[in-house]
């Protein structure tokens, strides 16, 4: 992705609106947002331009997520399957659908409802560990506790 020229074609085209980078592990930016709409000036909903060329796999809690395709193609990879979109389509993830797209610099119109905040977007890396250290903490409590069962009681 050119981030320099796509940052300065959004800043033609949105001025004075937040331009967020998206970088993946190895600090290679992925995504680029420009929040047209954004979820401070009207909770119930949220809008964002978005240049994608990829992002990690995610769900929302509550929102319903809607992209538009603007310009070139999108893969959305979900828990079931992969669809394939172009100029003009759209497509919309319910809360709960984990998801990922794939483009090369891809422009999407995203239409959230209600507004997207930072708390409602659980990447699957994250939930994982969240799941193991759930997991790992009921193991230990139950090892302890048969441990306890046949260490013989002091007096």
């Amino acid at each position: 992705m050119n981030v320099k020229e796509v940052i300065s074609k959004l800043g033609k085209l949105y001025p004075g609106k937040t331009i967020i980078k998206n970088l993946d592990n190895n600090g290679i930016v992925t995504e680029i947002i420009c929040e047209t709409e954004p979820t401070q000036d009207h909770p119930e909903y949220s809008e964002a331009i978005a240049v994608i060329d990829n992002s990690v796999m995610h769900f929302h809690k509550k929102l319903n997520e809607t992209y538009t395709i603007l310009k070139g193609q999108l893969t959305v990879v979900t828990d079931v399957k992969l669809i394939n979109l172009k100029k003009g389509d759209s497509i919309t993830m319910q809360p709960g659908t984990v998801h990922a797209n794939i483009g090369k610099e891809t422009w999407c119109r995203v239409y959230s409802k209600p507004g997207w905040t930072l708390g409602d977007h659980i990447p699957l890396e994250n939930l994982m560990k969240e799941i193991l250290a759930r997991t790992q903490s009921k193991t230990k409590v139950k090892i302890d506790r048969m441990i306890r069962r046949k260490l013989p009681k002091s007096d």
